[in-house]
């Protein structure tokens, strides 16, 4: 599982306009902790998905064991994963998700 946190300068960033202009939001690499990998997984089994892309907001918790709580949006099951610099890497492994079935 991978994540990317976007931050904004803005007070209440637009993620969609975000998206339009990608200089005006930054988005850096971020852990995914296990219990959350646990329940993304759980969620794409329960649907019969084999992808998702997850909207989480995070909101700061120095209480657990991670920095952030992380609260569920929402499950996007045909996401569009094409913006980011590693798209082409993402790309691959839909092929090799893809390919999987058909040669086992």
């Amino acid at each position: 599982m991978k994540a990317r946190q976007a931050t904004s300068p803005a007070p209440r960033p637009s993620r969609r306009s975000s998206s339009r202009s990608p200089g005006s939001c930054a988005r850096s690499p971020i852990r995914v902790p296990s219990s959350v990998v646990f329940a993304l997984r759980a969620y794409l089994d329960h649907f019969g998905l084999v992808f998702g892309c997850f909207d989480f907001a995070l909101e700061a918790d120095e209480t657990a064991n991670d920095p952030y709580r992380w609260i569920f949006l929402e499950c996007n099951p045909n996401g569009q994963w094409g913006w980011p610099p590693d798209a082409g890497a993402i790309a691959g492994a839909f092929a090799e998700t893809l390919l999987e079935g058909w040669f086992a």
